[in-house]
This record gives C-alpha cells, sequence and structure tokens, in this order.
C-alpha cells in the first residue's frame, strides 16, 4: 500500500477503495478515505472487535463488509450485538451459484405461470415508467435522434434473435 498513490487516485475521484485487512482499513481511514470495501471476510472474533472500534471511531465512514457464507452473517449479527454497534457496516452478500440456480427456477416459474396479456400489461408497465423517466430526467430527450435507435438496435438485437432463429 503507497499512501501516496492511493492519495491520488482519491483525488481523481475514485468512489472507494478495497483492503484485505484491519490493518490495510485502518491506514485508509486514517488518511480520510471514507468508503472503503473490505474483500475478505472477517472470521475471527478479535479481528471483528477491531473491526467494530474502528468503525466507532470513524463513524461517518462507509464501510462495507464482503460475507459468503450463512456462517460469516450469523457470526457478523451476533458479535455486532454483543459489542452494541452503534454505527453500520454495509455487507455484500455474495450468493453464490446454487442462488443463482434458485432464481433461475423462480424466474422460469413465473414465466411459465404468465397468460399472453402479462407480457402486454409488463410492456405497458416499462413505458410508462420510461414516461415518468423521460419527464424527470430532462438530458433522456435531449440527445440527437441516432442515439435512440442505436439503443433500439442493441437491445432488441437478442431478443429478435431469438425469436426468428430456426430451431433444428
Amino acid at each position: 500500500m503507497s499512501p501516496q498513490l492511493l492519495l491520488k487516485i482519491k483525488n481523481r475521484g475514485c468512489w472507494g477503495f478495497t483492503v484485505a485487512n484491519n490493518q490495510q482499513l485502518s491506514v485508509l481511514l486514517r488518511m480520510g478515505i471514507n468508503r472503503i470495501i473490505i474483500a475478505n471476510l472477517i472470521t475471527n472474533k478479535s479481528n471483528l472487535l477491531n473491526l467494530f472500534k474502528l468503525t466507532n471511531k470513524y463513524s461517518s465512514s462507509k464501510i462495507y463488509l464482503c460475507v459468503d457464507s450463512q456462517y460469516g452473517a450469523n457470526l457478523i449479527y451476533k458479535l455486532a450485538k454483543e459489542y452494541k454497534l452503534n454505527t453500520t457496516i454495509r455487507i455484500f452478500i455474495e450468493i453464490g451459484k446454487n442462488m443463482f440456480i434458485l432464481i433461475k427456477d423462480l424466474n422460469e416459474n413465473f414465466i411459465s405461470n404468465m397468460q399472453w396479456y402479462d407480457v402486454s400489461l409488463v410492456k405497458l408497465a416499462v413505458f410508462i415508467i420510461t414516461l415518468l423517466l423521460a419527464k424527470y430526467v430532462n438530458i433522456l430527450l435531449h440527445a440527437p435522434w441516432y442515439w435512440y435507435v442505436l439503443l433500439f438496435l442493441v437491445v432488441s438485437a437478442r431478443p429478435y434473435y431469438l425469436a426468428f432463429k430456426k430451431v433444428n
């Protein structure tokens, strides 16, 4: 870690930084960097308590912790409750392959239960939310015409391909 390099990156508008442990987190917090992701799950009780102390000391900072197991999530919850953590730790939850399979199954069930008019209702809902966005985000309506054509082609390419491809 090079504090000079990190400060240059921060001054260029970097959203946040990633660290691996509490020592690196502490260095960045002392440098005034206030948006940090801890990429490794901390499963050691003393390390988690040190993390909680840092988050209390630098309470205006936004610290994100990656969690990849139920064990890790339960441990953080239990220790935060015991420690009476006063600040927020934001948690990124890695859902893994099995969760993607569950989401895929839910999606397939959802689509198989739809009627022909449900698809039309979804289209209408998307159209209405698009009108709302256009009303409140003026830049959407001031783009040159070719951007709309380009976006249409990019977004519609796959559905049209799937609709008209020959099945063997």
